[in-house]
């Protein structure tokens, strides 16, 4: 309820929920990653939300909601696997986030980081994910969309996009720009 509060802009909802916002930001900063990681997302994307993400190669975007990913690319390609039967009508398309994280780039010159990233498998019911948990308003660049036609988790004719991201901080060059 929090994420869709947060996705659709519902101020009062999301009012509501501000101590938990705040506890969750808490927690990921207590236990940022130290190291620079390589995490994965697979989700069905709407035709119409993959072409913007296709005419915004190159740019800045914002999630305005919290980002859960994984160290294996074979559990997003789960995910995947569990949803592809939304592409049969051909309005949706199947995609995997690849995002670069680095945590020495989100932190700031004072060593306090606004938005955190942790491997949660600790705090997650799901454990075995290898779950990494980004702070909602995280800015990525996004550095291409290419296709892959080889992964195991899809039919042979289906075809899997890969949507390549690194993780900027708030004090990106082309951020300022905007």
């Amino acid at each position: 309820m929090m994420n869709k509060a947060l996705r659709v802009r519902n101020t009062e909802l999301i009012f509501l929920f501000r101590t938990v916002i705040r506890d969750i930001y808490e927690q990921l900063l207590a236990h940022q990653c130290q190291k620079r990681v390589t995490v994965y997302r697979g989700q069905v994307l709407s035709i119409v939300e993959y072409k913007k993400l296709e005419k915004s190669c190159g740019s800045i975007i914002s999630l305005n909601s919290f980002l859960s990913t994984s160290l294996n690319r074979r559990i997003a390609e789960g995910f995947v696997q569990q949803n592809k039967h939304l592409c049969a009508s051909g309005d949706h398309v199947v995609v995997i986030f690849e995002i670069e994280a680095d945590p020495a780039v989100v932190r700031m010159k004072n060593g306090n980081n606004r938005r955190p990233f942790t491997q949660i498998d600790e705090l997650s019911y799901y454990g075995e994910e290898s779950e990494v948990l980004f702070m909602l308003g995280s800015i990525f660049q996004l550095n291409e969309i290419s296709h892959d036609q080889s992964s195991s988790s899809l039919s042979a004719d289906a075809t899997m996009s890969i949507i390549r991201m690194t993780l900027c901080s708030d004090h990106d060059n082309d951020l300022k720009q905007l």
